[in-house]
């Protein structure tokens, strides 16, 4: 069987990317847009309705980035996807509060 008398990889194994860097600043983005769309709420009015989207858009995006981190390696190419996906969540999220 080739498969085991090939001798086995002489390299040794690339060190693994660090992903700790953009997972805490993406965590950290996501608490703090959370904590500012509950001042905003807070405030009631209008505001507590684009507080709500800021919320809602805090939260699902943050995961969505968090996912997006562990998933390419903490390389760079995150971030873009990340902001459209959190800007398509806020506009869906400000609609779905402002009209009924």
């Amino acid at each position: 069987m080739d498969l085991l008398t090939a001798p086995f990889e002489a390299t040794g194994r690339r060190p693994a990317t660090a992903v700790w860097r953009p997972l805490l600043l993406v965590s950290a983005a996501m608490l703090a847009t959370v904590g500012a769309g509950r001042l905003l709420v807070e405030q009631g009015g209008l505001l507590a309705e684009l507080g709500a989207a800021v919320e809602g858009t805090g939260a699902h995006g943050g995961f969505i980035a968090q996912g997006l981190v562990i998933a390419l390696g903490g390389r760079g190419a995150w971030a873009a996807p990340a902001l459209r996906v959190g800007a398509a969540l806020f506009a869906g999220f400000l609609l779905g509060r402002l009209l009924p």
